[in-house]
Order: structure tokens, then C-alpha cells, then sequence
């Protein structure tokens, strides 16, 4: 499947808010949000993928109609794997979606993980909202 067909499966809406409601406090308070709200997405492709911000940018750099709709769909999904499809690459080269993302080394197996983990009960992290600190 092309990126043409991929970028026909999503409905894009433009959403224009009207603030005409809101002081000016309220709308600082609204810039702030939309500030934090860029550093979260900033965060989350960082945690897709160690290589996700360097695809993005990329992707950023070409302005022929498929690197443009390149971008859009990687826009959709936070990657280059579409999540529509079972994450398979729409971008070629990447390669498949990284298991555990850059938080663990790339080649390790889910054997090794429950190798490790069952080797260190004191470690094992019991309750999902547990915070783990250094």
C-alpha cells in the first residue's frame, strides 16, 4: 500500500477554536497548555524510537508530494510505523517498530528480560503506579 492509499483511510479535520469567550488571562493560560502539550509530543517521539526525531526532521527536509505525504502520516501516528496496519513501516528503510523503544538495549530478547527480572525479585516493580527514582 502506497502513502496516497494509507493518507485515504484518515479524515482530516481543521479545527478552528473560537476564543472570543475567553480573557486574557485565559488565553495565556491556553498558550501555556498549548507550550506543554508540544514538549509532551516532543517527549513521546523521543520515546517511540531513538531514531524517530532524525526520520522526523527527515521527513521535514523534502518538498515533493511524497515526502509531503510522508510527513502528514507520520504526523498521524508519532512514527513510521502505522499503527493502522499492525505497525508496519510505511517509511522505507526503517525497518520493524522496536519492541521496547529506547528504553532498553535494541537486541534484547523478551527471553533475556524474563531471565533477568526472574533473577532479581527485589527489583520487580509490583504496582503499575509504582515511581521509580534513582
Amino acid at each position: 500500500m502506497d502513502i496516497r492509499d494509507r493518507l485515504k483511510g484518515v479524515v482530516f479535520t481543521k479545527v478552528t477554536p473560537d476564543l472570543s469567550s475567553l480573557s486574557e488571562n485565559e488565553k495565556q493560560a491556553m498558550m501555556h497548555c498549548v507550550r506543554a502539550a508540544r514538549v509532551v509530543n516532543e517527549i513521546y517521539l523521543r520515546q517511540v524510537s531513538p531514531n524517530n526525531i532524525e526520520i522526523r526532521r527527515a521527513l521535514e527536509t523534502r518538498s515533493d508530494k511524497e515526502g509531503l505525504d510522508l510527513l502528514k502520516y507520520f504526523n498521524v501516528h508519532g512514527s513510521p510505523w502505522d499503527a493502522f496496519d499492525n505497525d508496519t513501516p510505511f517509511i522505507p528503510g526503517v525497518g520493524p517498530r522496536p519492541l521496547v523503544g529506547p528504553f532498553y538495549p535494541p537486541n534484547l530478547t523478551k527471553e533475556e528480560w524474563t531471565r533477568w527480572i526472574d533473577s532479581h525479585p527485589d527489583e520487580r516493580v509490583k504496582d503499575w503506579r509504582a515511581i521509580i527514582r534513582p
